[in-house]
């Protein structure tokens, strides 16, 4: 156990000296399987040539991929890669400078957001993931290793990981009834949901609202937030909160 705190410790403390620094560190973990909802990056060289990321160092990133298809997401665990685990350490001013160098998209509406006039800057700029916008176009990436179970759990399909299953591999939250069903995942929370000689279905009762699709197509559900009504899509409790 005082190992372990021992262990946390160390890494708070290099990540706080690495926040100081005029680079972007993230936290990249080992990938558990191939998974195309992720961010994925391959580091390079060892910033320490004392200390690679073998042993708990810090590399520069040769190259960060979001949401690899399948086949380039094997090929990039086969290189080396590790899951973007979505933890940034780095300044305020380091971010915004190189946003204006690399993301156009927002580079438009960086000295409103200077000036803190935030209707000005959301009225100039274009809508881009960070992934894609910043860490996929910058070179000054660093990541630092992180072997701590960690996994995404921030899309309905990811609750399957997270949630105890029953014998048929279903994981459920509710009011729900499974026959002949396996592998879904089920969130029950306005009404009973009864699911009857189905697999792999993710379904969503909430107040006013259900969603159903399959585990495959829920974890990327931007084309369908895009195509929705806004007040389907931007009342709190909905499917993109």
């Amino acid at each position: 156990m005082r190992e372990s705190l021992e262990r946390r410790r160390v890494a708070f403390a290099r990540r706080a000296v690495w926040s100081l620094c005029a680079l972007l560190l993230l936290l990249g973990v080992p990938p558990a399987r191939v998974e195309p909802a992720f961010g994925y990056l391959l580091p390079g060289s060892p910033v320490s040539a004392d200390r690679p990321l073998s042993h708990g160092g810090a590399a520069a990133v040769r190259s960060y991929v979001e949401k690899p298809p399948n086949e380039q997401a094997e090929a990039l665990i086969e290189s080396g890669a590790l899951w973007n685990a979505g933890v940034f350490v780095w300044r305020a001013r380091v971010v915004r400078d190189e946003l204006a160098r690399r993301t156009p998209e927002l580079a438009a509406g960086l000295a409103a957001l200077d000036a803190g006039d935030h209707a000005r800057f959301a009225a100039a700029v274009q809508s881009v993931s960070l992934e894609r916008g910043l860490l996929e176009r910058t070179d000054r990436l660093v990541v630092l290793p992180a072997d701590c179970g960690w996994d995404d759990v921030g899309t309905w399909a990811s609750l399957r990981r997270a949630r105890e299953l029953d014998d048929d591999g279903n994981g459920i939250h509710g009011a729900v009834h499974c026959h002949d069903a396996t592998a879904n995942v089920v969130h029950a929370e306005a009404s009973t949901v009864v699911l009857y000689g189905v697999s792999g279905l993710l379904v969503v009762s909430l107040n006013g609202l259900t969603f159903v699709t399959t585990l495959d197509r829920a974890t990327d559900l931007r084309p369908l937030l895009d195509a929705l009504p806004r007040e389907v899509r931007e009342q709190p409790g909905r499917l993109g909160a």
